[in-house]
């Protein structure tokens, strides 16, 4: 099984039944392969992603397999902000001896799927701080697919922002600085900066290892923002609550 996701978004968005109201929600096309041998009876293909990510087909069914290929439309639709941009394609299927089998294959969706480029931000509340031992790279070839409003920089400040979000407090600010080998990344809301920081460990260590071998160090120095992340916790179980209780009195 192989899977294919193409460098752009899709021209026309699949995004159906999405509860982001304020936005366009763009789609990607991924394309899913089956190929085997020999023909192989009663195969299964699920297709898992975590919300706040949908797809437009969740598990296809193929009464005989030799090669076949189909297509799946992945988009944010939901209001929160998504924790992973990984989802899965998994095909199940019995041998000819009766003996089950699953073939698992990851599938990296672009960032872009779920962030738009808004300018950045020039202050924040919350700050982190990542530390190379190489010079900092441009942040237009890191992130060539989300320039937009950033297209006409340097390329040492890009700014970001989760679709369906609060612009006031959303924008994430990723800069390089100038004289020293790090990237700060910043934001009014401490959850946004994750799949930020996430994708930009990815791009370096994709970017120093093309070709040859890297060592490449990326380090955090400084105390972790545990308070903040409580206070997030903390504020997530309160809406929960809130939610629960507001249904209750829907009900009665």
């Amino acid at each position: 099984m192989t899977v294919t996701v193409p460098s752009n978004l899709d021209a026309i968005t699949l995004a159906q039944d999405v509860k982001i109201r304020d936005d366009t929600i763009p789609s990607v096309s991924v394309t899913v392969s089956l190929s085997c041998r020999q023909p192989i009876a009663n195969v299964l293909l699920s297709i898992d992603c975590a919300p706040p990510l949908s797809a437009t087909q969740t598990a296809v069914s193929f009464a005989s397999v030799v090669e076949v290929t189909t297509v799946i439309g992945f988009y944010l639709n939901e209001t929160f902000i998504p924790s992973s941009v990984t989802a899965n394609a998994v095909a199940t299927y019995n041998t000819a001896s009766g003996a089950p089998r699953v073939v698992v294959r990851e599938i990296k969706l672009p960032l872009l799927l779920v962030m738009k480029a808004v300018p950045p931000m020039k202050t924040a509340t919350h700050k982190i701080t990542i530390d190379t031992n190489k010079p900092p790279v441009n942040l237009n070839e890191l992130f060539p697919d989300l320039l937009g409003m950033n297209a006409h920089g340097a390329g040492q400040a890009i700014g970001l922002q989760f679709f369906g979000t609060n612009p006031e407090k959303a924008v994430v600010t990723i800069l390089a600085s100038k004289t020293s080998q790090r990237y700060r990344l910043q934001c009014d809301s401490l959850d946004c900066l994750w799949l930020p920081t996430k994708e930009l460990i990815e791009k370096l260590v994709k970017y120093y290892s093309q070709g040859q071998k890297t060592d490449l160090k990326i380090s955090y120095i400084g105390n972790l923002p545990l308070q903040e992340y409580f206070t997030v916790v903390e504020e997530h179980f309160q809406v929960k609550t809130i939610f629960i209780e507001t249904c209750n009195i829907l009900q009665q």
